[in-house]
């Protein structure tokens, strides 16, 4: 799979990625309160995805403080595209606190969230709390290199599949430097079947 933002990945052809063989696509919907990425480009990115068959999601990037309403700008976003979410943690998202209270906001107002892209690194920066009951995790840790994704995953040791915090990592950003589309992206893994994914 892949993830894109309007902004860095502008002009890349959705069809192409498809094309490639890639089955899932994660697109920034979302910021803080900041709701302008649909009109950016993600919207006509996901209704392009779905089109084509990629898997398609939302995520927002996690500001700390005010998470009610950015959970509201969240939800409007993917009930707009009718996609699922993930939430994106890292530097400036603040604690486990503003995660579940995001997460508790995003429950209120009707959406789904069912995966966590918080990195280890973050994680542990954060105090290594315990993600028990949070969405499955989708971790990051990159290979060197630039080049196809499938060679690229192939220096992935089972390592960083490991678990922490008592959350599974169900999906992997592996590259920030694979050759997609004609452009050097994040490339990201699951291990199980299309269909598992699906579900």
């Amino acid at each position: 799979g892949v993830d894109i933002h309007p902004v860095y990945q502008a002009g890349i052809s959705i069809e192409e990625i498809r094309a490639e063989g890639f089955d899932f696509m994660a697109v920034k919907v979302s910021e803080g309160t900041d709701s302008s990425y649909l009109g950016a480009g993600s919207a006509d990115w996901l209704r392009r995805g779905k089109a084509v068959g990629l898997l398609c999601m939302g995520y927002h990037y996690l500001r700390a403080g005010n998470e009610d309403a950015q959970a509201r700008v969240f939800v409007d976003a993917l009930h707009a595209t009718g996609v699922s979410g993930m939430l994106d943690m890292e530097t400036g998202s603040g604690a486990i606190s503003n995660l579940r209270a995001f997460l508790q906001a995003c429950n209120r107002y009707g959406g789904y969230v069912p995966l966590l892209y918080l990195p280890r690194w973050y994680w542990q920066q954060i105090g290594s709390p315990s993600l028990t009951g949070l969405p499955a995790l989708w971790a990051s840790h990159y290979v060197s290199g630039t080049g196809y994704a499938s060679t690229l995953y192939n220096s992935v040791p089972d390592s960083w599949w490991t678990a922490y915090g008592g959350g599974t990592v169900e999906i992997l950003q592996f590259t920030a430097q694979a050759q997609i589309a004609g452009r050097r992206i994040d490339a990201d893994a699951y291990l199980g079947s299309r269909n598992q994914l699906s579900a």
